[in-house]
């Protein structure tokens, strides 16, 4: 692999971190207006508080 040299901890570490933040603004620019138009505010939400919870229990048990 040429790239062997370069990769390490850290660089892994930088590039989740970006795709992370990829992915989140994705869900809160495209997922989350479509989500709106149905009107069921609450749902949606105590979804996102699940979600959320869910990954920080994930995060700190595993």
């Amino acid at each position: 692999m040429f790239l062997k040299n370069y990769i390490n901890l850290l660089t892994i570490s930088y590039v989740l971190i970006i795709v992370a933040g990829i992915m989140i603004t994705i869900s809160i620019n495209e997922l989350y207006p479509e989500a709106i138009k149905y009107n069921n505010k609450t749902q949606i939400n105590l979804g996102l508080i699940a979600g959320v919870v869910l990954v920080a229990i994930n995060h700190f048990l595993f």
